[in-house]
């Protein structure tokens, strides 16, 4: 009993080891009233912020690659540079900030992004369809000089999204804090 108790415990372990998250801002160097995450997304799964982010804030665990891409569904075939690309070696990456526009060198804003583990190949996993792709599940935003952090439910991500760009405060309110969520 205690071999099959310590065997779960080190596959937790190894599962927390490999989880990253991905945070999407609107405003370039990771800064702005409002940002966007997917908490611990699965290897390979396309995160589709379905709008323009300027903006990611990367964790992600050593030995994996973190990709951004131009259009939604995390498709290949508009991929662009190496820009996009982001690579955690020996080391994981905590809290990286890198910025997708710039004015007047790169105009290209990021709609959906992807980390792979290593050994998944370039690019992981091929493009899924819409209905396949993850919807952010937090929400972060300073109100009145105060910042929160809420859990977006499944499936309410197009009104949370419509809440933040109407300013409908009181309707974001009324959302789960995110830690809380995640008890």
């Amino acid at each position: 009993m205690v071999a099959i108790t310590s065997l779960v415990s080190l596959l937790g372990l190894a599962t927390a080891a490999l989880s990253a998250d991905i945070t999407g801002y609107i405003a370039p160097s990771c800064t702005g009233d409002v940002s966007f995450k997917f908490t611990s997304p699965p290897s390979g799964a396309c995160c589709d912020f379905k709008f323009e982010v300027d903006s990611i804030r990367w964790t992600l665990p050593r030995r994996s690659n973190g990709f951004a891409y131009a259009i939604p569904q995390c498709a290949r075939a508009t991929r662009l540079g190496p820009e996009f690309t982001v690579t955690a070696g020996h080391k994981e990456i905590k809290r990286r900030c890198v910025n997708y526009s710039s004015p007047g060198v790169v105009d290209v804003r990021v709609r959906s992004a992807k980390w792979v583990a290593e050994g998944k190949g370039k690019g992981g996993v091929e493009p899924r369809g819409e209905k396949e792709c993850l919807n952010p599940n937090e929400v972060a935003y300073e109100h009145e000089g105060v910042e929160y952090s809420k859990a977006i439910p499944d499936g309410k991500y197009d009104a949370v999204h419509a809440w933040v760009q109407a300013g409908d405060y009181e309707k974001l309110a009324e959302l789960e804090d995110a830690e809380d969520a995640e008890e």
